[in-house]
């Protein structure tokens, strides 16, 4: 099995008021280049699709568009966690199709202890954990568990 490995894709990053727009795009497009000269079975967004948590509208479109291409146009299935720069609920503003189109987008630990399965060449495994920083109520247990507080 093959993994083409990503994160930190930080959509809608802005250095000194200049959109990066060009720079996110080619990424991007190195990204499928790599994926497809690689014969990849399936590709990991390992969080911070976007640079906040409350992105732009053009941000969310961006990621969204970015991520219907690999999964619906492109076929590649989706291993998705959300992370600190990460909305949940923008996130999951595809959620209509993912699981049936093999896009797997974990925003809440409770799904992150479940397996997930697709099939590619057979059934394949892949164990998916989300980002997950304990807040200031839970620091007693955040210790305990070994978690960021």
């Amino acid at each position: 099995m093959k993994f083409l490995h990503t994160a930190d894709w930080h959509i809608g990053k802005k250095l000194h008021n200049f959109d990066l727009n060009y720079e996110e795009d080619d990424a991007f497009k190195q990204i499928e280049r790599i994926a497809e000269e690689e014969k990849v079975d399936a590709i990991i967004i390992a969080g911070d699709l976007y640079d906040r948590s409350l992105p732009s509208e053009e941000a969310v479109k961006s990621v969204n568009e970015k991520l219907k291409r690999l999964n619906l146009v492109d076929k590649y299935p989706l291993l998705v966690i959300s992370g600190n720069h990460d909305s949940a609920t923008r996130l999951n503003t595809g959620s209509e199709w993912f699981k049936d189109t093999n896009l797997f987008l974990n925003t809440k630990i409770s799904g992150a202890f479940e397996p997930v399965f697709w099939t590619t060449r057979g059934k394949k495994l892949f164990w998916q954990t989300k980002f997950e920083k304990c807040s200031r109520s839970d620091a007693t247990y955040c210790r305990k568990n070994k978690r960021k507080v």
